[in-house]
């Protein structure tokens, strides 16, 4: 893709999204046009714990500047008896990189991570490239399991589509 159609950001939506508001992906857009500096960015949203614990959903920790620390379908922060209540973020699958970052992107190493929890932006984390990670408030559901496929129809035969 982005040696066929040269462009400075690519934003990827990945087929299990089908309700992605176009008002996101110019909000994930204008972070990375407004920041030279980042290579990768992508969205989450509040979950309940109750949501956390499903594995269909991918959870992540951020550091207070926005930056992913890490991704999994494991409940995370896990939340020790007498700590304070975890708040837990679902990842969104939309992805924005950098031309060159694309390029790159398949030169990097596989890594365990990436292998364990079958997510490949931990490739990119364990690599030390730093993915942004924007908050969002709460979306449609993605498509994870022929439940989710049912209540997305559900969703778009009530908008009249």
């Amino acid at each position: 893709m982005a040696t066929a159609h040269p462009a400075d950001i690519y934003v990827n939506i990945q087929g299990d999204e089908p309700l992605i508001e176009p008002e996101i992906i110019e909000k994930l857009a204008r972070v990375m046009l407004d920041d030279a500096e980042l290579q990768m960015g992508t969205l989450c949203y509040p979950v309940s714990a109750e949501q956390a614990q499903n594995p269909n959903l991918v959870k992540v920790v951020r550091a207070h500047n926005g930056n992913a620390l890490y991704f999994s379908r494991s409940p995370i922060p896990f939340a020790r008896s007498g700590g304070i209540a975890p708040e837990y973020f679902g990842h969104i699958g939309m992805y924005a990189y950098r031309r060159q970052f694309l390029l790159d992107f398949g030169k990097l190493p596989y890594s365990k991570l990436e292998n364990t929890e079958k997510l490949e932006q931990l490739r990119v984390l364990e690599a030390g490239i730093a993915i942004r990670c924007l908050t969002v408030q709460a979306m449609a559901p993605g498509v994870d399991t022929p439940e989710d496929l049912e209540a997305v129809r559900r969703i778009v035969a009530g908008r009249g589509e």
